[in-house]
């Protein structure tokens, strides 16, 4: 969630606070030109904009700047831009604490730059959550039936060098393990997952029709 709050009547000048897990990080955004009439600052160009970050998120994201500029260049608009750097200070936050919100060491950049990259080709609408310090991250994914099904995917040490494994929750066969460690880009990976949980249609019509037709009594 963000807010901006105009600083003074000229609507060039707002007071921005951005908030992920329950934290609120403020910031500064200065525009050339005033605000027309009506006009959403979130909807207006980024061309000659200044944001300056809070002491606590300047730190935050002080590894990362030169990811940070790129995102703002790629952005049209400043809302794109927000939704953007929430994504960004979720995934710094992630890497920089463990479960119980102890330090855990900056992530590398250039891991992080990789990770964002390749969520944003499996869609971050796809992806339901990423474990502490970035070491996994689970994916939901539709078979051709359209059932959901979750992967979990981790990310060794030292990924992208090392290929992630993927695992998946479908019966084992023929001694075949229920995961998938060939490598590849994530979004391949996920969709080698989505062409296998294909060829196990008949089992999961047999556990719907198992659910339908089975009855517990009341005691």
């Amino acid at each position: 969630m963000e807010v901006l709050v105009p600083e003074d009547g000229s609507l060039r000048g707002y007071e921005g606070w951005i908030t992920v897990h329950g934290e609120d990080f403020d910031f500064h955004v200065t525009f050339p030109e005033a605000s027309e009439d009506g006009e959403e600052p979130g909807s207006r160009s980024l061309d000659g904009v200044d944001i300056a970050f809070g002491k606590t998120l300047a730190l935050l994201l002080r590894p990362h700047v030169s990811m940070i500029r790129n995102r703002m260049r790629q952005s049209q608009t400043l809302r794109e831009f927000l939704d953007e750097l929430r994504d960004l200070v979720e995934l710094a936050l992630c890497s920089n604490r463990g479960t119980f919100g102890k330090p855990q060491g900056m992530i590398n950049p250039k891991r992080l730059q990789d990770l964002l990259a390749q969520i944003d080709e499996v869609g971050w609408s796809n992806v339901e959550e990423i474990g502490d310090a970035m070491k996994d991250l689970r994916v939901t994914v539709k078979d051709e039936r359209s059932r959901s099904h979750k992967i979990r995917l981790i990310l060794p040490p030292t990924w992208p060098s090392k290929p992630p494994v993927a695992h998946l929750d479908v019966p084992i066969v023929d001694g075949k393990a229920a995961e998938d460690a060939k490598g590849g880009r994530l979004r391949d990976i996920v969709e080698r997952c989505r062409l296998r949980l294909n060829t196990f249609h008949d089992f999961w019509r047999g556990v719907e029709d198992f659910d339908k037709k089975t009855y517990v009594p009341e005691t």
